[in-house]
């Protein structure tokens, strides 16, 4: 079935075709740095939090393994919030749940400055975490759905480094702030700035051309944007704009698993689990391993840097690679490239240079393996499901996140050596490489009865 808006005198538009058949546009970008922004604020959390930890367990007396459910529930926020939240775009779109996720976000920050225990952080941190489990689904499908075909991977992956860039902005502002201002600024930076955030994509941020068009909802708006990218096309033009996709009816969730879809949506769904389960054991333990091996442990912490680095590399160059070759192809090579340099590190002793060299490599492979995955999740599905599908499967990646450092910790406490340690890391990276195979040779015959591998 066709999704149109209907409107008389004209013939239909294709917007797959219109897109494609124009460069790159400032317009398009700018829709990809508003996403970025949205990503920047999650990657912000993510990281601020690890080091508020240290100044909470110093202000209110307690533990550190006292802190473990503050982490646990956010994850578990993030990983809901993914699954219910984020779904909601492919019902009211991706504008509104965007700007909800961001003020969200900002107005339980807020209220994080004025916790006194871990219970009260542990809520906030759940709520916190589910309001802002909508924001990555929604940026990715949103920018995905306004880049030409031939550069929609990359120019996803791009704005993916939003994320990264956040993270950055989280360690190296965090630690200095709360020296001189207390932990309550961390809070209070991750309030104001997604609340100035929320006001300026609600004033800004285009709705999904895809999702105007399949819905027919708001045709002046999708004609004002679609004007935007083909000037030549009038606002006031009476276009017919399709989008050639069947239209989903019903419970959403459900349709992930009709038409033939379910097999390729378990392999998705193991790619993403397992893909950040190994991110968040080998994030969560890398230092504390390469500390045990011999290194001291500002050379350790030193060394770890170059796994983001490495990671923020990988989103920025391994997209071309996506959009050029088999996608799912370059994602086997890729994660068996990642489980041969995990597998190093527990060989390669206090070799500093060797060792930086196997942490770069394996955050080029692991977190750009992430930001792919998760690009091509985008693709797999039609606009009615798209963020369902997404959001779903970022839900099931962050269990696997949850898993990690559990996983890791486990490891320890059986008293897995180095070598033993970094060999159980590399297994779900070649897990998620047999998924990407088998999705490669799913791919490959699909494109042999028709002319279109995802279906856009």
């Amino acid at each position: 079935m066709i999704a149109t808006i209907v409107t008389p005198d004209r013939h239909p538009i294709d917007l797959e075709a219109l897109i494609d058949e124009r460069k790159l546009g400032r317009f398009q970008i700018f829709v990809a740095l508003l996403c970025a922004a949205a990503l920047l604020v999650d990657g912000f959390d993510t990281m601020a939090i690890g080091y508020v930890a240290p100044a909470l367990i110093k202000a209110w007396g307690i533990d550190r393994a006292a802190m473990t459910p503050a982490f646990v529930s956010g994850q578990i926020g993030l990983m809901l919030g993914s699954m219910i939240v984020g779904p909601l775009a492919d019902r009211f779109g991706r504008r509104p749940v965007m700007i909800f996720s961001c003020a969200a976000f900002g107005l339980l920050s807020l209220a994080t400055m004025r916790v006194t225990s871990v219970g009260e952080l542990a809520a906030l941190r759940f709520l916190i975490g589910f309001g802002l489990g909508g924001g990555m689904p929604n940026a990715l499908a949103l920018t995905s759905e306004y880049m030409p075909s031939r550069v929609r991977v990359t120019a996803t992956m791009i704005m993916f480094c939003g994320f990264s860039i956040g993270a950055a902005l989280g360690g190296w502002a965090v630690a200095r702030l709360i020296v001189e201002h207390g932990w309550q600024v961390v809070f209070l930076i991750g309030g104001v700035i997604p609340l100035g955030l929320a006001v300026l994509l609600a004033l800004l941020l285009p709705e999904s051309l895809r999702y105007l068009a399949a819905t027919g909802k708001h045709p002046q708006r999708l004609a004002r944007c679609v004007r935007r990218i083909a000037p030549e096309i009038g606002v006031e033009a009476r276009a017919t704009f399709v989008v050639n996709e069947k239209q989903a009816s019903g419970l959403i969730v459900r349709e992930l698993f009709t038409e033939g879809r379910t097999r390729m949506t378990l392999l998705l769904w193991t790619i993403t689990f397992m893909v950040l389960l190994a991110l968040n054991l080998l994030g969560s333990w890398l230092p504390v391993m390469l500390h045990d091996s011999g290194l001291p442990l500002e050379t350790a912490a030193g060394v770890t840097i170059g796994y983001q680095v490495g990671g923020a590399c990988g989103n920025l160059m391994l997209g071309r690679f996506v959009d050029r070759h088999a996608p799912f192809l370059v994602l086997v090579i890729t994660f068996v490239i990642a489980s041969t340099a995990i597998v190093c590190l527990g060989l390669a002793g206090t070799n500093v240079a060797l060792l930086s060299a196997l942490i770069f490599v394996a955050g080029f492979c692991v977190i750009g393996g992430v930001g792919a995955s998760d690009v091509l999740v985008a693709t797999c599905y039609p606009t009615a499901m798209r963020v369902t599908g997404l959001g779903w499967a970022i839900g099931v990646g962050r269990f696997g996140a949850v898993l990690g450092p559990t996983l890791g910790g486990f490891a320890l406490k059986m008293g897995a050596s180095s070598a033993s340690f970094f060999a159980i890391g590399a297994l779900p990276m070649l897990g998620s490489a047999a998924a990407a195979w088998v999705m490669h040779a799913r791919s490959r015959n699909a494109a042999r009865a028709a002319p279109s591998l995802h279906g856009l």
